[in-house]
C-alpha cells in the first residue's frame, strides 16, 4: 500500500504551493479509514519539507517517482519515502529514504542501536540506516515484481536536523566497489586503534581501512562463495576486548569469525 504517490515535479508543487501534511493526511486517510496522530502530522511537514529541498535540484529528472508512506506486505512497517527511476542502463531502481528528525545520535556498544533524545529524554532506539537496510530485505522477500525483477535497492537515512558538522562530510570511498555491489551496511571501528575501520558490503564481502577510511581493500580470504549471497555481509560484530577479532555473518545464513583482523 502507497499512502501517496506522484512525480519529482508533483510533489515539489505540492510542498511549495500546499500544506504537504494536509495532503498526505487526506490520502491517508483515504486508503486506511483513519488518521494519525497530530506529532506524526508534524514530522510529515517537516521532513517532506527537508526532502523537498534536496530534490528540488535540476540533476534530478522531474519524472523521478515519489512515494510516501509505503506499507510494506505482509509486514506493519511504513518506509518513509522511496524515490525511483532508472540508472544509465535503463534499469530501475528503488531508494529507500528512512525520514529522521533527530539532532544528534550517539553511538553505543550495541550492533545497529544508537542513543538519540525523543521528547521524554534520551533513549536507545534503532540505528536509522539499520532501518532502511531492513526495510530493503523486507521488500526483497515480500514484493514480488522486486523480487522476481531483481530491483537493485538503495536504503540510506537523512537526518535532517543534524547540526553537528554533517555539511563538511566528504566522500571517503576509495577502493570499494562500484554499482549494483556497492551497498554498504555494517561499519566498525577498532577502538584501541580508531584509524582501523572494517566495512560489510552486499555483495562485495568484507573491506577494511588501516588510515581512517582514505583507502579500503578487500579481506574475504575464506569468507563465503562466488554468489552475490555469499558475499552479502548481514551482520558485523567485533569484540571490544579484542578489535582484531570479528564475527561477520552473510546472508547465505552463515556466521564467519576472524581472529586476526581479516589479514
Amino acid at each position: 500500500m502507497i499512502v501517496y504517490h506522484a512525480t519529482k515535479s508533483e510533489f515539489l508543487n505540492a510542498v511549495f504551493t500546499r500544506d504537504i501534511e494536509a495532503v498526505i493526511l487526506a490520502a491517508y486517510r483515504k486508503r486506511v479509514g483513519h488518521g494519525v496522530s497530530r506529532q506524526e502530522v508534524r514530522s510529515w511537514k517537516e521532513s517532506l519539507l527537508a526532502m523537498a529541498k534536496v530534490l528540488n535540484d535540476d540533476s534530478i529528472p522531474s519524472s523521478c517517482g515519489v512515494a510516501v508512506e509505503y506499507g510494506i506486505p505482509q509486514t506493519s512497517k511504513r518506509i518513509d519515502m522511496l524515490l525511483s527511476g532508472h540508472d544509465e542502463a535503463g534499469r530501475a531502481n528503488l531508494l529507500i529514504v528512512e525520514l529522521k528528525p533527530w539532532e544528534t545520535a550517539k553511538r553505543t556498544n550495541m550492533d545497529a542501536v544508537v542513543r538519540t533524545r525523543f521528547e521524554h529524554g534520551e533513549s536507545d532506539t534503532n540505528h536509522p540506516s539499520y532501518q532502511s537496510w531492513s526495510y530493503a530485505e523486507l521488500l526483497r522477500n515480500f514484493n514480488e515484481t522486486v523480487y522476481l525483477e531483481d530491483v537493485p535497492l538503495q536504503p540510506c537515512a537523512y537526518l535532517h536536523n543534524c547540526r553537528d558538522g554533517g555539511a563538511s562530510f566528504i566522500v571517503k570511498s576509495t577502493g570499494l566497489p562500484a554499482g549494483e555491489t556497492a551497498n554498504t551496511g555494517f561499519l566498525q571501528v577498532d577502538p584501541q586503534r580508531p584509524s582501523v575501520l572494517y566495512l560489510g558490503t552486499e555483495g562485495s564481502g568484507l573491506f577494511k581501512s588501516t588510515d581512517a577510511a582514505e583507502t579500503w581493500f578487500p579481506i574475504n580470504l575464506g569468507l563465503g562463495g562466488d554468489t552475490h549471497y555469499d558475499m552479502s555481509i548481514s551482520g558485523l560484530v567485533m569484540d571490544p576486548e579484542s578489535p582484531d577479532t570479528l564475527y561477520a555473518a552473510t546472508a547465505y545464513h552463515s556466521v564467519y569469525k576472524t581472529s586476526t583482523g581479516g589479514q
